[in-house]
C-alpha cells in the first residue's frame, strides 16, 4: 500500500496520494492547482498511472488541481452529485460517520458529527440531532 499525504503551506491544504502497490493505478485526493507538478513528479517516481482524482468537498482555500490533473493524466475527475464545476467527470453522493438527508425521493443532503464516537455511533448521533430539531423541519 502506497500512502503519501502532501502539504501545501500556502492554503494550508492537506491532499493525499493512495495506490495498492508502486507500478499500478492511483488516486490523489483534494488537490492543490499549484502542486501539480508534485504530484506528476511522485507518480512518475513511484511508477504509478493516475486513474483518479477526487475533491472530498468544496475548498474555499485553494483552487483545485481536478482539471490540470485530467488534462495531464486522462483521469477521471470526482465531486460531490450537487457540484457544478465543469472539471467533474463523475459526481457521487458520499457520507461516511454520518446521515443522508432525502425528501420526496431527493438527496437533499447530510448530516455529519464532527467528534462523533465512529462506527454505528456515529449514525446514532447524527440521528438524535436530527431528533432534537424535528419540529423545525419541513420534512
Amino acid at each position: 500500500m502506497i500512502f503519501r499525504q502532501l502539504f501545501d503551506s500556502v492554503s494550508g491544504t492537506y491532499s493525499y496520494l493512495l495506490a495498492s502497490r508502486a507500478g499500478g493505478e492511483a488516486l490523489i485526493l483534494d488537490p492543490v492547482l499549484e502542486k501539480v507538478d508534485r504530484y506528476c513528479q511522485l507518480l512518475r517516481e513511484l511508477d504509478l498511472r493516475l486513474v483518479k482524482a477526487v475533491d472530498t468537498h468544496l475548498h474555499a482555500d485553494h483552487v483545485t488541481g481536478l482539471g490540470e490533473l485530467r488534462d495531464r493524466t486522462h483521469c477521471v475527475t470526482i465531486m460531490g452529485e450537487q457540484s457544478k464545476a465543469d472539471v467533474v467527470a463523475m459526481r457521487v453522493a458520499v457520507l461516511g460517520g454520518g446521515l443522508m438527508i432525502e425528501a420526496a425521493g431527493t438527496l437533499l443532503g447530510g448530516i455529519g458529527v464532527s467528534g462523533a464516537p465512529g462506527g454505528d455511533k456515529d449514525e446514532e448521533c447524527a440521528k438524535a440531532g436530527i431528533d432534537a430539531i424535528r419540529d423545525k423541519l419541513d420534512f
